[in-house]
């Protein structure tokens, strides 16, 4: 068994990134103790329904 913690953080999309003809979001966030946080997401987007900033 393994024990996991479970954070949460709000994090503010940055932008959209376009690859294999699809659309992956582009967030930051910083973690509890402050440190930046970058990633795209794995799963595509079907739309630009978020806007950056949000």
């Amino acid at each position: 068994m393994r024990a996991t913690n479970q954070l949460s953080a709000t994090g503010v999309l940055i932008a959209f990134i376009e690859r294999d003809a699809a659309l992956y979001a582009r967030v930051r966030f910083a973690t509890h103790r402050g440190q930046p946080i970058e990633f795209v997401s794995r799963t595509p987007i079907t739309a630009e329904s978020d806007f950056v900033g949000d």
